[in-house]
């Protein structure tokens, strides 16, 4: 069984499920919905990623802007844009604001991850049922 975290709980997913035949309306809302989610959950562009990482990092520096010099900035921006690149604006966006209102330090990338993570985990695994209903 594949077994993913979403919202405080544990879900678990059967991967024998086979999904019974659907009629061809169902069929037509399913591929919809499938175009739908894939949009919802498609990654953003690098040069808007880049700014909004620089943002949620410059609470930490917004004191001391000596710590960091730019090429390292960059270098750290690269890095981030990298590791959270696959996740929808929308996420890291949630996740950035869920740290700043709940977390007294600086994130890290992993961070940020786990929370993106949790927030595309329900509509990833609805698109895989979908898919799957689909493939039927």
């Amino acid at each position: 069984m594949d077994a993913e975290r979403g919202g405080g709980v544990i879900v678990r997913e059967r991967i024998d499920w086979v999904p019974p035949a659907q009629p061809a309306h169902i069929v037509k809302l399913a591929e919809d919905a499938r175009r739908a989610l894939i949009e919802h959950l498609s990654p953003w562009d690098a040069r808007i990623l880049g700014p909004s990482v620089s943002k949620l990092l410059a609470h930490r520096w917004r004191q001391k802007p000596e710590v960091v010099s730019a090429e390292m900035h960059e270098a750290l921006i690269i890095d981030w844009i990298e590791d959270l690149g696959e996740f929808p604006a929308w996420a890291f966006h949630d996740a950035a604001r869920e740290w700043r209102r709940t977390q007294q330090w600086c994130p890290t990338i992993a961070d940020i991850r786990r929370l993106c993570e949790a927030a595309v985990a329900d509509d990833r695994r609805t698109l895989r049922l979908i898919e799957r209903l689909l493939a039927a």
